[in-house]
């Protein structure tokens, strides 16, 4: 028996299997991940545009491992072509819905100071109402910036007047429509 040979044939299967491991192929199965998606520089920009948005509009950001099975049930379509995360899209009318792969950033994430609590994680980000006389803004100021390396990228951020909340509860369109509508 030559074991060589056995063991490149089981390689070379392994290897053509990861690859579509990714895609979820098999049964037609589509997956939303690249739906809104944002990498860790869109996510800085759009911390600042809630900043500096005039209409008080908020963000919900998804962080999604891809291996992970929750988030997997939370992007994967079902027979009506939809996903949870299509819908919390599709409801969102005062509220911008985006997805980040919370994998490839965790530690940039925790980092910031913003706890990600496991997969999938969603953040509701927007203005705090809060109002500040200058010396407490001018404190803050310094307590909220944070230097962060990504890619050999080293981001200034600076969380001054935003709220974030965090949400990891149940995954059902009417429990995240419940988060959702929190107000800030």
């Amino acid at each position: 028996m030559d074991y060589k040979k056995k063991y490149l044939k089981y390689k070379e299967k392994y290897l053509k299997i990861t690859k579509t491991m990714n895609k979820i192929s098999g049964g037609r199965v589509k997956i939303d991940y690249d739906k809104n998606n944002i990498d860790f520089k869109q996510f800085l920009d759009k911390l600042e545009n809630v900043k500096t948005n005039k209409n008080n509009e908020n963000i919900l950001i998804v962080t999604y491992m891809e291996d992970c099975v929750f988030c997997k049930e939370m992007f994967l379509r079902n027979k009506e072509n939809k996903s949870i995360f299509s819908e919390l899209i599709k409801e969102s009318d005062d509220d911008t819905v985006y997805c980040m792969n919370g994998e490839a950033y965790f530690d940039a994430i925790n980092a910031l100071g913003i706890n990600l609590l496991g997969f999938p994680t969603i953040y509701k980000i927007g203005k705090s109402l809060l109002k500040k006389s200058k010396k407490d803004k001018k404190k803050e100021a310094k307590l909220t910036e944070k230097i962060v390396n990504v890619d050999d990228t080293d981001y200034k951020v600076n969380l001054e007047g935003l709220n974030i909340v965090t949400y990891n509860g149940k995954r059902t369109p009417q429990d995240i429509e419940k988060f959702r509508k929190l107000s800030m």
